[in-house]
Parts: C-alpha cells; structure tokens; sequence
C-alpha cells in the first residue's frame, strides 16, 4: 500500500514569540525541511472559509498559512466545535468559543489576555510535543482521562470529541494524498490523542517532526521585521511583562536588530519600555521619551502588530491596549509612570483626556475605564 506521511506538530500556541526555540525563522525552515504535499490546521472549515481564525494562534495567521500560499502547498482546516445551538444546550453563560467578553478575564489564555507564566516554558525545544515525558503534556493527559460526573464532564468529552473529529477530516485529507507527506499544524494538547487515534490507520505512517532538521543558518530562519515587531510587543507591552516570564537576553538581542533595521517612533516605543522594565533609565527619563514620542505620532498610527482580531474593541488576546494608536499608547505609558511617581493626578488626568477623545468609540472607552486600575495604575 502506498502510505502516507503524516508529521503532527504539537505547538504551544504564540509561544514563538516568547521562546528563541520557536521563533518564526525556526517554523519556515522546519516547514522546508519537511517538504510537505499538504498542510493541515487547527481551524474549523466553517470559520476558515470566512477568513476567520483563533486570535491567539500567531503559528497559523502568521507563519502556517503564509508559508503554505507561498509555496502553493493545499491547506486543509481540520478542527471541529459543536454548532452554537449545541453549544448553548450545556454552555449558556459564553457560548461562542472565539469572542471574549468586554473586560477580559485575567489568567485565562483563551478568554483573557494570554501570557505563559512558567519559567520551564522557555527551556522547551522546538519538537517538545513528540516527548512523551513532558509534565506539561502528560498533565493534559491525565485531565482527559478522569471522568467527571454530569454536566461537569462537558469540557472533557467536548476535547475527546474534537480530537476524534479532528483525525477523521485528516483521513480525509490522506485520501486525497496517498503517497505524499501531510503536515499538520496543531496545539500540542491534541496530539498525543490524535495519533493514538490515527496510529492504526493503514493510510498512514506517523513520522515524528523530530526526524527532521532544523538548519539555523538557512536563510529562511532569519526573522523578518514582523517577527521582530511582534515579539517585542508581545513581551514588552503584553500582559506577558506582568504576569509572565521573559526571555531579556533574547528579547535584547531581538530589539538591536529591530534598531538596526527600522528607525521609527514605534521603535522607540519599545525600547523605552524596554529600558524602564529593566531599570537602565528613571521614571522621568521615560517620560520626557515618551512625551517626545507623543508629539511625533499621530492618532492614525497604529503599531505594526497589535494581534486585535476584533476591531471594535481596543484589547487584542496579549495587551489590553493593544488597538490604541501610537500617540495613545505613550499617553498610557505616561501615566503609568506618573503613577509610579506618586503623580496620580497627572495620571488622572490622562486618562480623562484619552476618554474625551473622538477616536475611541464607547465600548473602547468602557474598556479603557475596565483595565485602567490592572494594567495602568498596578503594573510595572
């Protein structure tokens, strides 16, 4: 029989954005040395069909799915989520998997504003998902097999569903490709399920993503100025600065090259955010770098990646600020030093200003006033 490679993926989810192991260069000459006939990724095709996808999920938006329309590769959307009436039946107070609510909830990855919090993140190499020993995994394991009683047991068995549905559309997708090798693009929580469920499969040979190298000095490993945008904003101006762990070196290493590439007043923006959190310069200094900021930025700049899915809203799944413009942002950033001075007036101040303002609509104003005390007034 003429049998099919599949290579299963297990990624953490934006975790190439806080990890030098999983950075976006590591992805496309991964996906080069792979070489694959077809691609497949964690998105229903109800959603993917309407260009819709998980907000947080910058391994599909931003690498998957731009490396496989570049090589003209078929890519094929392989998750499954009950219809929103089913939904509904057992979930009634959120029953839409994507849209969060107004004020985010805070430590929640998927409905909150996501950060990783452990240190051991950062220590994961790139092909973690293929070890069987890794607490992490194996922790998401046991969660799936503990039965609960009742309505309790709905998450449990709604992933247990989803991972089965999950591996007969990519049976599908091996029907339509006997003999070639298929990739699949996936959160490493669904694969250890998903190749027990595919491992009988005579369609199908599971060949792990470890087997293949990675060559660093590829020139598809290099990071392109979005890469560097994007992690830096994702460390310095996230919530992943107050809740979680950062790589400094790297994140150091990451803002040179930036420098080195760009001059702009966003560059500049992340570099004094960067200095105060690291404590090279005083409250005052940063102020007067972000006044200077301020009056050189208009209200229609807006930073290079900001991962807002939802536009009418100000937050995006990383920064609760993440849609205010340029000008905005170093207001904010003013008054949270003024803060840190003891200046709450000044502080107040701003934030009456930024509420006054014609730009913002009113669900972006109730925002604002809902993360003002967290993220401005108690965070560093």
């Amino acid at each position: 029989m003429n049998r099919s490679k599949l290579i299963i993926l297990g990624v953490g989810h934006s975790l190439q954005l806080i990890s030098r192991y999983h950075h976006p260069g590591v992805f496309r000459t991964f996906f080069k040395s792979v070489k694959p006939d077809a691609i497949c990724i964690e998105r229903s095709p109800e959603k993917y069909y309407k260009s819709d996808f998980y907000e947080f999920a910058y391994e599909q938006q931003f690498l998957t799915i731009p490396y496989a329309l570049k090589k003209r590769i078929p890519l094929y959307p392989i998750d499954w989520l009950p219809t929103f009436e089913d939904d509904l039946l057992v979930n009634e107070k959120s029953p839409d998997h994507d849209e969060p609510p107004i004020i985010r909830m805070k430590n929640d990855f998927f409905k909150g504003h996501g950060c990783y919090p452990s240190n051991q993140i950062l220590e994961f190499d790139f092909f973690f998902a293929d070890k069987s020993s890794n607490e992490m995994l194996k922790k998401d394991q046991e969660w799936l097999n503990i039965r609960k009683s009742g309505i309790s047991d709905y998450w449990r068995r709604l992933v247990l569903y989803r991972n089965f549905m999950q591996a007969m559309r990519i049976k599908e997708v091996a029907k339509k490709h006997k003999g070639q090798t298929i990739l699949v693009v996936i959160g490493a929580f669904h694969k250890p399920d998903l190749e027990n469920i595919l491992n009988d499969c005579d369609e199908l040979e599971i060949v792990q993503p470890g087997t293949y190298e990675i060559n660093n000095k590829d020139e598809d490993s290099h990071l392109l100025d979005l890469d560097l945008f994007a992690i830096s904003t994702y460390n310095l101006l996230g919530v992943q600065s107050k809740y979680g762990v950062v790589d400094w070196v790297w994140l150091e290493e990451i803002l040179k090259q930036l420098e080195r590439s760009i001059s702009s007043v966003e560059v500049m923006l992340l570099r004094t955010r960067y200095n105060i959190l690291k404590g090279t310069i005083t409250n005052e200094e940063a102020i007067a770098c972000y006044k200077k900021i301020s009056s050189a930025s208009t209200y229609d700049q807006n930073l290079t990646f900001h991962g807002v899915k939802y536009q009418n809203r100000i937050d995006s799944y990383f920064d609760p600020f993440g849609y205010l413009s340029i000008k905005h942002r170093s207001e904010i950033e003013i008054a949270r030093e003024y803060t840190k001075l003891g200046l709450n007036n000044k502080s107040l101040e701003i934030k009456k200003s930024i509420l006054n303002s014609n730009n913002l609509s009113i669900v972006q104003k109730a925002q604002i006033e809902g993360y003002w005390d967290e993220y401005v007034i108690n965070m560093k």
